[in-house]
């Protein structure tokens, strides 16, 4: 009967299966979307021991969750513990993130499964063969088309001993949830906005244009940095610089604190928490290492000439001609161009003009109302804003 029920529940869970002893790891909470529990990466605790939980989530295909800056929209788990009297938690750790783009919107998460590993101390005067209980209540958004807010409860009860007893099913999972976390920048950051364009910087010999494929920075807090934006990169000998485009909210006066994901040539992916200094907009120099300027890395814009764009333009037009709601205008103008049949010259001409006139007058106007519109958003982006960031979901 019970080995029934293991199987049920292995089936049950979205996205992957529990490896875990059923003693260190709590009863799921399970919906279509997704599967969490809370785990211990010790079947048993000592006495003033320092050891590790995790909320483990298990997402369905297309369903995600999201990092603690969220991005353009959303909200990070939250786990709240009821500990014995004298225990003491940490807060949730947060493994690097991925983008995720939903229409115009790019959000900050993780899709498939996601680790949050915290730490937990036991009072010091607990004695062996009492038992550790810990309790827990949390609250997680998950996204596909739409967003769900979920909720669960959680309980371990661990049995104290006089040493400390991993369980050695776990011991691989909390291995990698470790790893996934983003480790201290060993490299000196700096970025600088100017105007909506702005830039940030590591500086560091190992990273040249043979180690590094490709990066991405993640800001720790929503509104200095245009999330949905292209990030540029740029490499020399001793440094490298991403292409930052400011974002709806105030650019920090004194830091731009985040995490940079970088992957190397080899495809690796690893993540470091950045704390940048605010100066000057920082450029790669001719000569290689990470410098102060006023330029940043751009997008490179292809050129035009002249007949192409009057060549597309002309297609364009043509093509207008047979939208549903103009190909029957076309024969109300023909009608109007046959009345003028037997009429005087001067007259057919000055009828000829004045609508070619006012085509040209519509399309001055559009297009005049276009650059003030396109002049008044650059002007916007470029000026300090206080929006507020856009509530959750």
């Amino acid at each position: 009967m019970r080995a029934a029920l293991f199987a049920g529940l292995l089936l049950a869970v979205p996205g992957g299966t529990w490896n875990g002893a059923q003693a260190t790891e709590s009863d799921p909470v399970s919906s279509p979307r997704a599967t969490v529990v809370l785990a211990s990466e010790m079947a048993a605790v000592a006495p003033g021991q320092s050891f590790r939980l995790m909320l483990r989530q298990r997402l369905a295909s297309g369903w995600h969750t999201y990092w603690t800056n969220p991005g353009d929209a959303g909200q990070p788990p939250e786990l709240a513990l009821d500990l014995p009297a004298g225990a003491s938690a940490g807060p949730l750790q947060f493994p690097a993130p991925e983008r995720i783009p939903v229409g115009p919107l790019v959000n900050f998460g993780y899709e498939g499964q996601a680790d949050f590993p915290l730490s937990v101390t036991v009072p010091g005067d607990l004695a062996p063969g009492q038992v550790f209980t810990v309790q827990g209540s949390g609250n997680w958004l998950v996204c596909e088309k739409v967003c769900i807010p979920e909720e669960g409860s959680f309980r371990l009860d661990l049995p104290v001993e006089a040493k400390p007893r991993p369980d050695a099913a776990l011991t691989a999972a909390f291995a990698e949830a470790e790893a996934a976390l983003p480790r201290p920048s060993p490299w000196v950051a700096r970025a600088g906005f100017d105007g909506p364009h702005g830039a940030i910087a590591l500086d560091g010999a190992e990273l040249g244009p043979g180690a590094v494929k490709r990066a991405f920075f993640f800001p720790a807090e929503w509104g200095a940095v245009d999330n949905a934006a292209p990030q540029p990169l740029s490499l020399r000998d001793r440094g490298l610089v991403l292409g930052l485009s400011r974002g709806q909210g105030d650019v920090p006066k004194e830091r731009l604190d985040g995490v940079i994901a970088i992957t190397d040539a080899a495809g690796t992916r690893a993540a470091y928490t950045v704390s940048a200094a605010i100066g000057p907009v920082p450029v790669v120099g001719a000569g290689g290492g990470v410098t102060a300027g006023t330029a940043m890395p751009q997008p490179a814009a292809p050129g035009i000439g002249l007949l192409q764009a009057a060549f597309w333009a002309a297609l364009g037009g043509l093509l207008l001609n047979l939208m549903p709601c103009v190909f029957p205008i076309l024969a109300m103008k023909a009608i109007g161009l046959a009345r003028l049949s037997g009429e005087a010259r001067r007259r057919v001409r000055a009828h000829a003009a004045s609508y070619c006139a006012g085509v040209v007058l519509s399309f001055l106007v559009l297009g005049g109302g276009l650059l003030a519109l396109r002049a008044a958003g650059v002007w916007q982006a470029g000026a300090s804003s206080s929006r507020s960031p856009p509530s959750s979901w």
